[in-house]
């Protein structure tokens, strides 16, 4: 490593901060820690040939990790920081004597010879490769003193072996952090994604993690303590499934699937377990517009959130009229057919007639109880049968007391309960006169003129 930089006191203090900040996005370690190498120095006053903490020489520390030395006030020398690993090449050196600041290095991660700093262009790569140093010993500090200051610091690193945890999701690979022999780590939980920069798909829900890509065996959630390598976890999902009904509902005693995992094999709900008043399921379409083919199933090895949009053809109920002699107008047309969003007026006496009777509406029941029905409502289904009630025309009349049988004269009959329109059959004293033809209706009379030849073998007195 044969890379020598020489950076000023900005980019080291950029650099902290961005260590600070990458804390949560796991470029660096978790709980980044920072080493004192003179914790008790006090600067004010500067102390001749001061000591070190030895505590330090053996730890392990990690890319992003940092090393402070405090500055010594008074001092007009050269304070130069060296790292070096194991083959004593230089790492990197630091001028912070004119800064009269204390000197923060940062831990880098090292890959094919080369240095890789938080706020360098390519650290995240690096620090991701399998290949990369990660992880360092502290092999030895050995400070150099000049007038009882030090003048130069050389902190010697050790590589140490690390290893590379990548997730896989989605079909995306991520940098999942590192670990060390015997050390483990947990995994990700599923609340921890997305600040890790993993995001899933609108609708996936995360399941667990497998060593396997095919996803066979048991989840686990952490590398153990005894383990060594790199890592691979292929994360398992499950997919959110919405059934646009439109307006249907589901059989209560029906479970709705709601998710599916790409082991799964999904049968839709078929007409048997879904309905609509008035329709008939066609089936489901994954576009709101219900266009090209009908969707029955959701393959194994399908992925991602999948919508259905039930179709329904409206269905058309038989309309039966029993008449009960009576006959439609020619020029009428019958209604023999509806649908739930059909208004339909039933035919009325305008409609339909029978001699000699009044017509008296539409029942749907034979026996005409209840109210008779003029119309079938929007919203209504089911095959409708009406019955047509008419009565015939029956009139109560009052006689004159004058009245002679068979005299032969025109007599005035007061109408008590009268059709002004038409004049079938009259009742008199009990017994009916049959479509008596020589009559006058005057239109808003209650009076009728028969001849009395029509009354004869009647007591009308």
């Amino acid at each position: 490593m044969d890379k020598k930089r020489l950076r000023g006191r900005r980019k080291r203090f950029m650099a902290l901060c961005l260590a600070i900040a990458m804390i949560f996005c796991y470029q660096l370690p978790a709980f980044a820690k920072d080493y004192t190498l003179n914790p008790d120095y006090n600067s004010d006053e500067p102390t001749s040939n001061p000591s070190y903490d030895e505590d330090i020489v053996g730890k392990t520390v990690k890319a992003g990790d940092t090393l402070t030395f405090k500055h010594q006030t008074g001092s007009d020398d050269t304070v130069v920081l060296y790292y070096k690993d194991d083959t004593n090449t230089l790492i990197e050196e630091v001028d912070r004597n004119e800064t009269k600041k204390d000197i923060v290095e940062e831990i880098p991660a090292a890959l094919n010879g080369q240095l890789y700093f938080s706020d360098d262009d390519g650290y995240a790569d690096a620090i991701s490769d399998p290949d990369a140093i990660r992880v360092w010993e502290v092999n030895k500090i050995a400070p150099s003193y000049a007038s009882g200051l030090v003048k130069y610091l050389y902190v010697t690193l050790t590589p140490v072996d690390s290893y590379v945890i990548t997730y896989h999701v989605e079909g995306e690979s991520y940098y999942g952090g590192f670990y060390l022999d015997n050390e483990g780590k947990a995994l990700l939980s599923a609340s921890e994604l997305s600040a890790n920069g993993i995001t899933l798909s609108e609708g996936t829900n995360f399941i667990g993690w497998y060593t396997d890509a095919d996803l066979s065996g048991t989840a686990v959630t952490a590398v153990a303590e005894n383990e060594t390598g790199n890592k691979d976890f292929y994360a398992k999902l499950s997919y959110d499934i919405t059934f646009v009904t439109n307006g249907g509902q589901f059989d209560d005693s029906y479970v709705v699937p709601e998710t599916y995992t790409s082991e799964d094999e999904i049968i839709l709900p078929e007409e048997d377990v879904i309905g609509k008043e008035g329709y008939q399921f066609e089936g489901w379409y994954d576009n709101a517009n219900l266009l090209g083919e009908k969707v029955t199933i959701i393959n194994t090895g399908s992925k991602g959130a999948k919508t259905f949009y039930a179709k329904y053809n409206t269905v058309e109920y038989d309309i039966t009229f029993v008449t009960n002699d009576g006959v439609f107008d020619e020029a009428y047309e019958v209604p023999a057919h509806y649908t739930v969003n059909d208004e339909v007026i039933l035919p009325t006496k305008n409609n339909i007639s029978k001699f000699g009777t009044r017509f008296y509406g539409w029942y749907d029941n034979k026996d005409f109880k209840g109210k008779a029905i003029t119309k079938i409502e929007t919203g209504s289904t089911g095959n409708k049968t009406f019955y047509g009630k008419f009565a015939p025309y029956i009139y109560t009349i009052e006689a004159e007391a004058q009245y002679e049988k068979g005299s032969g004269k025109k007599y005035v009959l007061h109408v008590l309960e009268a059709d002004k329109d038409k004049l079938y059959n009259v009742v008199v004293n009990g017994k009916t006169v049959v479509a008596p033809k020589n009559y006058t209706v005057t239109d808003g009379s209650t009076v009728i003129t028969l001849s009395s030849k029509y009354m004869k073998g009647f007591d009308l007195g």
